[in-house]
């Protein structure tokens, strides 16, 4: 456990005084140490809409900001920009994966305990009612965002934006107050 926490640490240490010299000699290392820890680490770049996102990020910032520095079969791109968006998305994979792995390497027993030992003593049922409400949340978020409103023209986007917000809201504050209600009634019985 402590090794874990160590290395995760370690880890995100690095990602902050990564840069576009020193990342060269930082990723290979982490990675491959990761890889060894817990490989399943790994498993969110088979997910499309994560690896589209970090192409984004990657090929995104440099084509839209800065001057065009740079010419890649004929399209013009800011260099100092994909520099700069290579470290960004870089720093993000070493946080994103040095916390899977060690999620993935802990239990909710041994974080428990070692979040006692630092006067956190209720962190075990605050975890038992996050995953009890949490598939009840991604319920509710899908259908918040995926709900279409046949009132609103294109044109209206940002008027749409606020209310698929606002419907997100107050879902959200509904269902809260009656996963109160129930557990006031589950103490009195």
């Amino acid at each position: 456990m402590k090794n874990i926490v160590f290395i995760t640490i370690l880890f995100i240490g690095s990602a902050v005084v990564l840069n576009w010299h020193s990342q060269w000699f930082i990723i290979p290392p982490v990675f491959l140490t990761i890889l060894f820890i817990h490989p399943q680490a790994f498993q969110l770049f088979l997910k499309g809409k994560f690896v589209l996102f970090i192409l984004l990020l990657l090929l995104g910032i440099p084509l839209l900001l800065g001057a065009k520095s740079a010419n890649l079969m004929g399209i013009s791109y800011s260099f100092e920009y994909f520099q700069k968006s290579l470290v960004m998305v870089n720093r993000s994979l070493i946080i994103l994966l040095s916390i899977r792995m060690f999620t993935g390497k802990i239990s909710p027993e041994q974080l428990s305990i070692w979040l006692k030992r630092l006067h956190l003593n209720n962190f075990s049922e605050v975890l038992s009612i996050s995953m009890g409400v949490l598939p009840e949340l991604k319920v509710i978020t899908r259908e918040s965002f995926r709900e279409k409103n046949p009132s609103f023209k294109k044109t209206q986007l940002l008027k749409r934006f606020n209310n698929i917000i606002v419907n997100f809201m107050l879902r959200i504050v509904s269902f809260a107050d009656q996963y109160y209600n129930d557990q006031k009634i589950k103490q009195k019985k």
